[in-house]
């Protein structure tokens, strides 16, 4: 599970946490998430429907329907978190830290791999000049030879 680390972190704050992590997973993602940490903390789909606003069965079909949209999933989302003692909008994650260095290192190699591609770009171009200056040269000889054959 994506998100599997949120289920049991005890700083999960929301929007700056688990917001914008929600916002870019699928919808199926979510939908684990969700059943996950109501499961883990003892949360009634009773509960969470009076918390939420979101219809009981809404919340009863959630496990089976893959077309609910993620402003629908937002406020379960925000209830689940604020029930639990979390702040919504709240401080980031300090698990991320090690995601951050992690990123640092992704994005340092992806720097240094885009640096390479452009190298071997120039490289392929600088020979496609080549063999167009020695095919032109080429070129040239058999026309000259024709010339001399005449």
């Amino acid at each position: 599970m994506k998100f599997e680390k949120c289920l049991t972190c005890p700083s999960i704050k929301g929007k700056t946490c688990a917001g914008p992590n929600f916002m870019t997973a699928t919808t199926k993602e979510v939908i684990e998430w969700i059943i996950a940490y109501k499961k883990l903390n003892g949360i009634t789909v009773g509960q969470l429907a009076a918390a939420s606003g979101v219809p009981k069965g809404t919340l009863d079909g959630l496990k089976n329907r893959c077309d609910i949209r993620h402003d629908t999933l937002y406020p379960i989302i925000k209830a689940l978190i604020e029930m639990t003692g979390g702040v919504w909008g709240g401080e980031s994650c300090p698990a991320a830290v090690s995601d951050n260095a992690e990123n640092l290192r992704l994005v340092q190699e992806l720097e240094r791999t885009k640096n390479l591609l452009e190298k071997r770009a120039r490289e392929i171009k600088e020979r496609t000049k080549a063999i167009y200056a020695l095919f032109s040269l080429c070129a040239g000889l058999v026309v000259l030879l024709l010339l001399l054959n005449l």
